[in-house]
């Protein structure tokens, strides 16, 4: 994920949140009626190495995110369910400790 701020921009490395969420889908059947998924979790989210420009040129460190997720799938929604959700949201939040 890449953060473009106003002074320079850096990558952060969700791959685990991406992991962390389906882990969570898989184990969690969707609620039927509507075919919905809820998820939230914790997760730290590091800084890409190199990835930095501008004022954020030689950033390091690290982001304790909270993740929550929602999302609707098409019906049936008996797993594995293997189509893109219909509808998606997911709202990451959190604070971290940087150095430049």
């Amino acid at each position: 994920m890449e953060l473009k701020l106003q002074d320079g921009a850096f990558r952060l490395d969700i791959a685990g949140i991406e992991k962390t969420f389906f882990a969570h889908v898989e184990r969690q059947p969707a609620y039927s009626a509507t075919c919905s998924h809820f998820q939230s979790f914790a997760s730290t989210v590091p800084i890409v190495a190199g990835s930095g420009t501008g004022a954020y040129r030689g950033i390091t460190g690290s982001f304790e995110m909270n993740v929550t997720a929602d999302e609707v799938q098409s019906k049936p929604c008996t797993p594995p369910i293997s189509k893109p959700p219909l509808w998606e949201v997911i709202v990451l939040a959190g604070s971290g400790t940087v150095t430049t």
